[in-house]
């Protein structure tokens, strides 16, 4: 079975093309994401400070632990929007109400993801 060429043209590998690039609104989703987490992460710490034997090293490794877990949490949860980002025609993804409609879903997702901060 052979994999029509034009499927690949359509999908942007590159992060660098601007703000209209798909995978620059994966990126601007994903930052504020892990950035919480890894605040979330560091508040839990400090708060449980006298329970924990936290050296640099220890520290380090559980922020490590923690944003591959989290990465890798994030990526997964991603994979339907991706490809819908593949998928979705040039002509629609540059109209005003599907730019209405991936910001809501943005929006929506951050929402659902604060829920699991908490």
């Amino acid at each position: 079975m052979r994999i029509p060429a034009r499927l690949f043209q359509r999908f942007p590998f590159s992060f660098s093309s601007g703000h209209d690039s798909r995978m620059m609104l994966i990126l601007h989703m994903m930052l504020p994401v892990i950035i919480c987490f890894s605040l979330l992460r560091l508040g839990l710490m400090a708060w449980h400070l006298g329970d924990l034997e936290i050296s640099l090293i220890n520290l380090f490794s559980m922020l490590i632990k923690g944003a591959i877990y989290d990465i890798s949490f994030y990526c997964y949860a991603a994979i339907p929007f991706l490809i819908y980002c593949w998928l979705m025609p040039q002509k629609i993804w540059h109209m005003s109400w599907h730019k209405i409609w991936i910001h809501s879903f943005a929006f929506l997702t951050f929402y659902g993801l604060g829920f699991v901060l908490l």
